[in-house]
């Protein structure tokens, strides 16, 4: 034990049986002083006493074993020159261990001389003898001769142990101390001595390894003394049950769910030993990269906090707005078990909420309704106030609520003000309902976005052909080529404009960039059908403009609604009649010109012939044609050019008897009608020479007015009207058709 204190002067001094306890060292200690700074109370104890000496005086010497040596001779003497002799001999330094130090390692020598190979081999291992390769290629004498010197390290004292170092591991030393940062300990000086002699790495290098092929920046941690404990910590979660980890990952606050595996279990869990021993600064910089919602005064356990209510956010549960832990896990287990229900049962569950359904909502949608629902419930007045700003919502004032709550109590005053919170809430979820729907809230109002919002959801189940029917209420052409989305959405905006006032109408109109012309005479709803009929037929016009209608161009939008009807009809007609109305253009002879030839060439002649003048012009300046000339001229030279003729400029074109195909004609007037065909008229309110626009006009406005649908409480007669007057107008067109103006 004295030997162990690493003081030479001290050793001698327990060890000389008559010393005089009031001797000192060098330093003028003595040896009770030494062995209190040493941490040896016991020690001090026996050299204060003074009985120690006499006792050990007085005390009879054991008697040692007798063995019989091989020669049947008594063994030679243990004394110190025994033990000198034999120290030389093994090259043991008697004079720096001392006599009780070097007689245990002489013992342990004689042990490892009689161990197997393999218990040696181990012995090294537990001793922890460094080496670059495998113990088990080294010879037995150099296993040996290793303990040995591992064994002299640790017991020589301090300063002759500073300078082996200094002899042997000089820069070892230098950088281990350049990586602690202190003074290397007695332990760390005997590592160096080891790496130095025998090669290999550092404990330090070792766990630096280690760390590396786990991933682990030991670099960032508090201390690189902690990477041990780190590493420690990633060994025992690999191997706990999934059960245990399940626990441990609830405990420190994760979001956990049935459907987690034991792989995101383990590495949740090793980022937070991660999290816990990295230091201050660093762990920052992480929040920082995850762009958590950092505070100046926040200390690690606030960091820990947000970068665990991270896992949080995969389930759109705000951890840190609810009471605690518990009820965050206890919504999470609910939702879940939402998720596992059909469509239907979630329908009843939201209307049992009093929370918006629509017949499209996906269950995603669906799910994240209720849980916003189930959140707001219990979250506090403070965040929920905090959540409606985030929307843009608007509550009682503060002086309203501070009021309330003297005239009714705290508590109940708080429990109407959360009430009050929550439903605007609920209420900012239908706006977000139809907001989706393209219906916006803000222009209509609630109440009118709302119904226009359950008629969308009501054509959304008729199939095609009442779609096509509604859509030609609105005076608009045919057109197959739209799919249903479409043509809901066009219904839809319809809708939502015939809710507008006069001047909404006016800034939808200047929004399109619609010319409204002479309406200042005109009452306010002459005005109102003027400009929803100038915004419903705008809605064709990008369809329109993708199949290649130049709307923009031409005389009006009439005209473009004349060109599609042309085109379904061409599209619709048998080959026969699309050659007879291809014969009427009067174009020379050509052999094979198929079906779709001819559709495009009668389609530029439809175009052109309802282009402005202005632009019929720059199109024939295009194709490097002469812009004099009538129309009828013009279009002549652009056929020609088109279907591939030679067109030569300034000679007369020959006359090829060129007549346009049969069309409508949209301002001649119809001739006289019988009196059924009057009538029908007078039904629409119109005059018996009006035109074919002026009577989809009409039959649209009064269509509109008076559908069943529109008329809830007067069902019967809405129908019976809304029949008349679709009669009328079927008599009027056919009338019309006869006449050669449809």
């Amino acid at each position: 034990e004295a030997a162990c204190l690493g003081d030479e002067p001290l050793s001698l001094l327990l060890l000389e049986s008559r010393a005089n306890p009031e001797q000192r060292n060098l330093q003028n200690q003595r040896a009770e002083d030494l062995a209190k700074a040493a941490n040896f109370p016991d020690l001090a104890k026996l050299l204060g006493s003074s009985h120690w000496l006499e006792k050990l005086a007085t005390a009879p010497a054991p008697e040692p074993e007798r063995r019989s040596a091989p020669n049947g001779h008594a063994p030679r003497g243990r004394g110190p020159p025994a033990l000198r002799q034999r120290c030389e001999e093994k090259e043991v330094p008697l004079k720096l261990l001392g006599q009780l130090a070097a007689a245990d390692l002489l013992k342990e020598m004689d042990r490892w001389q009689q161990l197997p190979l393999e218990e040696l081999c181990s012995e090294c291992e537990e001793q922890g003898v460094g080496c670059e390769g495998d113990l088990q290629a080294l010879e037995r004498e150099e296993l040996e001769v290793r303990l040995k010197l591992l064994r002299i390290w640790r017991l020589l004292p301090l300063q002759a142990l500073q300078d082996e170092c200094r002899d042997k591991a000089s820069r070892v030393v230098q950088q281990m101390s350049s990586d602690n940062g202190t003074v290397l300990t007695r332990d760390e000086l005997t590592e160096a001595l080891c790496v130095a002699t025998w090669g290999g790495l550092t404990k330090s290098q070792l766990i630096s390894k280690r760390c590396a092929e786990r991933g682990i920046p030991d670099d960032k941690l508090q201390d690189r003394s902690r990477a041990q404990h780190v590493l420690q910590e990633f060994e025992r979660l690999e191997q706990l049950p999934y059960a245990e980890l399940a626990a441990l990952y609830k405990s420190r606050g994760f979001a956990y769910v049935d459907q987690l595996d034991r792989e995101s279990l383990v590495k949740g869990l090793k980022e937070y030993v991660l999290y816990q021993e990295m230091s201050l600064s660093h762990l920052r910089s992480v929040c920082k990269e995850k762009d958590l919602a950092m505070k100046g005064e926040h200390r690690r356990a606030d960091l820990l906090k947000l970068l665990v209510a991270e896992s949080w956010h995969t389930y759109d549960i705000p951890v840190l707005k609810l009471p605690n832990l518990l009820v965050a896990q206890g919504l999470l287990d609910q939702i879940q078990g939402f998720s596992k229900k059909d469509e239907a049962q979630l329908r009843v569950k939201l209307r049992r909420c009093q929370l918006p359904v629509e017949k499209s909502a996906s269950v995603s949608k669906l799910l994240s309704r209720l849980r916003r629902h189930l959140v707001w419930a219990q979250m506090s007045v403070e965040d929920l106030e905090e959540e409606c700003r985030s929307h843009d919502l608007h509550w009682t004032s503060v002086e309203q609520a501070e009021h309330r709550r003297q005239m009714v109590g705290m508590v109940h005053a708080s429990s109407s003000h959360k009430k009050e919170l929550l439903q605007l809430l609920h209420d900012w979820l239908s706006v977000e309902m139809l907001e989706s729907k393209g219906i916006s809230v803000k222009l209509l109002g609630r109440e009118a976005a709302l119904a226009i919002f359950m008629e969308v959801e009501r054509l959304e189940s008729m199939p095609r052909s009442f779609l096509e029917e509604e859509y030609a209420m609105l005076g608009m052409p045919n057109e197959p080529k739209l799919d249903n989305n479409e043509l809901i959405s066009r219904l839809k905006q319809v809708l939502m404009w015939s809710q507008l006032e006069v001047d909404q109408l006016l800034e939808q109109c200047q929004d399109r960039q619609l010319q409204v012309q002479h309406t200042l005479k005109l009452c306010e709803e002459e005005k109102r059908q003027i400009f929803l009929d100038k915004l419903i037929m705008s809605l064709g016009v990008d369809g329109w403009e993708k199949q290649g209608i130049p709307v923009s161009r031409l005389s009006s939008l009439d005209c473009a609604l004349n060109i599609v009807e042309e085109l379904n009809r061409l599209e619709e007609a048998t080959d026969k009649e699309v050659k007879d109305m291809y014969k009427l253009l009067g174009l020379p002879k050509e052999a094979g010109v198929d079906r779709t030839a001819m559709i495009s060439r009668l389609k530029h002649y439809l175009i052109w012939q309802d282009l402005r003048p202005s632009e019929l012009r720059k199109e024939c300046l295009k194709h490097n044609l002469s812009a004099a000339g009538s129309i009828e001229e013009l279009i002549t030279k652009l056929l020609l050019k088109t279907c591939g003729f030679v067109v030569e400029e300034p000679q007369t074109i020959p006359d090829w008897g060129f007549q346009p195909p049969p069309r409508q004609e949209k301002k001649t007037p119809a001739p006289t009608p019988n009196g059924k065909v009057a009538a029908a008229f007078y039904q629409l309110g119109l005059d018996v020479t009006a035109r074919q626009d002026e009577v989809r006009r009409a039959y649209r406005r009064l269509a509109l007015q008076h559908h069943p649908d529109k008329n809830p409480h007067l069902q019967e007669e809405a129908a019976k009207k809304f029949q008349q007057i679709t009669s009328a107008y079927e008599t009027i067109m056919a009338h019309l058709k006869l006449a050669g103006h449809g």
